[in-house]
């Protein structure tokens, strides 16, 4: 409740003496930022994200979490989209809680005049923490293992999860926002079949429309920045999502 919100914002001015309007607008900023995304705060982690906001108490060596935006070429708008917000909630949040997230995709790969092209991707990005697949009406080209480059990235993502080598898969399905001349078939039952496949092993999916995108996304990253601890020590090794 905001008294209660207000009772800690008070014990921080007593102990520290803090300046009273300098930690009265990032309490109120704070507290609005959260609330606006449906998320319940930690009071006590509220009162510490203020304080290193209001001093500049921020840790020098921040935790990277680093995730691999894998999708299809339909998808353009959304990759930019989830990079400004990753920017955003690394300068906000990230920043507080001295965690920084890191968004590598094909974007980052240097080209090779390799015979297999994805092989070129494969070896490029090897090292990450949480696998995010987005798709919308296309699934891609396929390639010798796969019946497109972003399922053989998931398929690698699957596996490293079961050894325990990756902590998360996220996988994102756009629902609205197509013109009828885009639809290819062959395409989108690809997209339907993967889609049952996913379902199957239970990982983490969301079908989002155009309008809610980005809120989806942040509610995404403020749980990994919040919860990075408890999500990074899942040291079991399963055979599902």
């Amino acid at each position: 409740s905001i008294p209660r919100l207000a009772k800690y914002c008070t014990w921080i001015l007593k102990v520290f003496q803090v300046e009273k309007k300098k930690i009265f607008f990032y309490f109120r900023d704070c507290f609005s930022w959260l609330k606006s995304f449906d998320v319940i705060p930690d009071y006590i982690l509220l009162c510490k994200t203020i304080w290193n906001l209001s001093f500049g108490n921020i840790m020098k060596n921040k935790e990277i979490i680093r995730i691999f935006l894998s999708s299809p070429s339909d998808v353009s708008m959304e990759r930019q989209r989830i990079l400004l917000i990753a920017n955003e909630m690394n300068k906000s949040l990230g920043l507080a809680l001295g965690r920084n997230l890191e968004i590598i995709g094909w974007e980052n790969v240097t080209p090779s005049i390799e015979t297999y092209p994805q092989q070129v991707i494969n070896k490029a990005i090897d090292e990450y923490d949480v696998f995010l697949g987005l798709f919308a009406l296309r699934f891609g080209t396929p390639t010798l293992n796969a019946e497109s480059g972003t399922e053989e990235e998931f398929n690698i993502a699957l596996e490293k999860y079961k050894r325990a080598e990756i902590k998360d898969i996220c996988m994102l399905f756009k629902q609205d926002g197509f013109n009828v001349s885009e639809i290819d078939i062959d395409q989108l039952a690809a997209v339907n079949r993967f889609k049952k496949k996913i379902s199957t092993l239970g990982c983490y999916r969301v079908d989002f429309r155009v309008d809610s995108f980005d809120e989806e996304i942040r509610k995404l990253f403020i749980k990994l920045i919040v919860e990075w601890d408890k999500i990074k020590n899942r040291n079991f090794k399963s055979d599902t999502c």
